[in-house]
């Protein structure tokens, strides 16, 4: 049985496009910055939304405490952080976390730009997003006894 992702869809064009961008035989010598447009060329060329440098604000017992920069926001439901590193760090996964946190986002991709090395990481937080977000996306429960 095949198991489905929330927004399974969306994830999935953004890794071919990951993919896409990171075999260009000049991805090697471009910053995080041309890469994540790149990306974003890549995305739109499929269909997809895009919007860049996405602000959120993080909060602390419900006052302002700082903001962030997303990356990638697609389709206004997934949050993209693009990285160019030796290896994905722990602070890297934090990071994206508090980025859908602040943000109300259930699922975030780390992408690591490395051609020797590039990773993926996937985070699922539904409970980040809000209930009506979800509750359009997400299949019917079946709640009957059999």
């Amino acid at each position: 049985m095949k198991t489905k992702f929330l927004y399974g869809d969306i994830t999935g064009d953004i890794l071919g496009a990951f993919y896409k961008v990171l075999a260009q035989d000049n991805s090697e010598g471009l910053k995080e910055e041309a890469l994540t447009n790149a990306l974003a060329i890549e995305l739109q060329e499929r269909g997809r939304k895009t919007r860049r440098e996405v602000s959120v604000t993080h909060r602390y017992k419900s006052k302002t405490i700082g903001s962030g920069r997303i990356d990638l926001l697609v389709a206004n439901k997934v949050i993209v952080e693009v990285k160019k590193l030796k290896a994905l760090r722990n602070s890297d996964s934090k990071q994206l976390e508090a980025y859908m946190e602040s943000g109300h986002y259930a699922v975030g991709l780390l992408l690591n730009f490395n051609k020797d090395n590039p990773q993926q990481k996937r985070l699922d937080k539904p409970n980040f997003a809000p209930k009506s977000s979800l509750r359009k996306t997400l299949p019917a429960q079946n709640t009957s006894a059999e």
